[in-house]
């Protein structure tokens, strides 16, 4: 099948109405397939994903080397006149930096993802980018999930926050009026995982959520579409990446190759809603996030799960039989 045949059938699918479980399940294929190939960056794009990943890395450098100077480089010109300038700002952040040695927090590494995300805006840029964090409390060691959002007029120069942050009422008074066309995860914790316990100390909650381990395992594994001979299922590993089969032919997963366009998908779920939200990011190596799937998932019992999905960027408020595809977990 060519592109123009992907897209001819792309454009079919998404305008039909009312659509049967199997045309549902061609657009999984479909959206994985065209949001990889049709991505296609110009120099100018390259440039500025460049300035964000060096720039990102050089501000958390700075947060872990306790570098004040370049950490005010980085941050947005409002939150430093928020916080009362230059000096109140170096002290604001003196304070969290004793307070971390207080709690015997020790932070290990700052990992900033190259699969980053940005739009132009009205005014300026802004950007999605994804880290993760690894730091050890007490002789366990946590992993989280989480986003700067960044800022920049003109992509060249950029400041960043934490991505939650901006969902926060006590930040709100920072960006009056905030706007953005980004998604910005309504958790900056995606997944924690604690080695050698399950366990998260109790007057750690203004740091980290409650694992969700265990939660997340449940999903991990090979699932079979219940009433379909082409789309054979999809598989959810314990990395955090998803994978589509159809007639044979397997898609997404952590790196796949199609048209010489290289990427991956992941899944990001948020357990503690009912129903369970889970967002299918499809990334380009070269240019970072090129769609996303939002749906829902209800689980009927230990071996299958229904699951819902809207391709037109918002999320489904129910399960329908025309949104649905019943996943039977293979215990093969």
């Amino acid at each position: 099948m060519t592109l123009n045949d992907y897209l001819a059938l792309s454009h079919y699918a998404q305008r039909e109405e009312s659509c049967s479980k199997k045309c549902m399940r061609i657009k999984i294929l479909l959206f994985v397939t065209t949001s990889i190939i049709i991505c296609n960056l110009g120099f100018t794009q390259v440039e500025i994903k460049g300035n964000i990943l060096a720039q990102a890395r050089l501000a958390t450098k700075a947060a872990i080397d306790g570098d004040l100077n370049t950490m005010l480089e980085y941050t947005p010109a409002n939150v430093v006149s928020y916080l009362g300038g230059k000096k109140l700002f170096f002290e604001h952040a003196s304070k969290l930096y004793q307070e971390f040695e207080k709690k015997d927090i020790k932070i290990i590494s700052v990992q900033v993802i190259d699969s980053i995300i940005f739009e132009k805006q009205d005014f300026g840029y802004h950007a999605m980018v994804p880290k993760i964090l690894t730091l050890e409390r007490e002789g366990k060691t946590y992993v989280s999930h989480s986003y700067y959002f960044g800022f920049s007029d003109d992509g060249t120069m950029w400041s960043f926050v934490e991505a939650d942050k901006l969902n926060s009422k006590d930040t709100a008074p920072m960006f009056p009026d905030f706007k953005t066309t980004l998604h910005i995860p309504e958790n900056s914790v995606q997944i924690i995982k604690v080695t050698g316990s399950n366990e998260v100390p109790k007057d750690d909650s203004n740091i980290l959520v409650e694992t969700s381990e265990e939660k997340d395992m449940f999903y991990v594994g090979k699932w079979l579409a219940e009433d379909d001979n082409e789309l054979g299922g999809m598989t959810f590993d314990s990395e955090g990446y998803v994978s589509f089969k159809h007639k044979g032919r397997e898609f997404g997963g952590k790196d796949f190759d199609l048209n010489g366009q290289r990427g991956s998908s992941r899944y990001i779920l948020e357990n503690s809603t009912v129903p369970i939200k889970l967002d299918i990011v499809i990334n380009n190596f070269s240019s970072g996030e090129v769609g996303r799937l939002l749906g829902i998932i209800e689980i009927k019992d230990d071996n299958s799960m229904i699951l819902a999905l809207n391709f037109d960027g918002t999320r489904p408020a129910e399960v329908t039989e025309e949104n649905s595809v019943l996943l039977i977990r293979n215990s093969e």
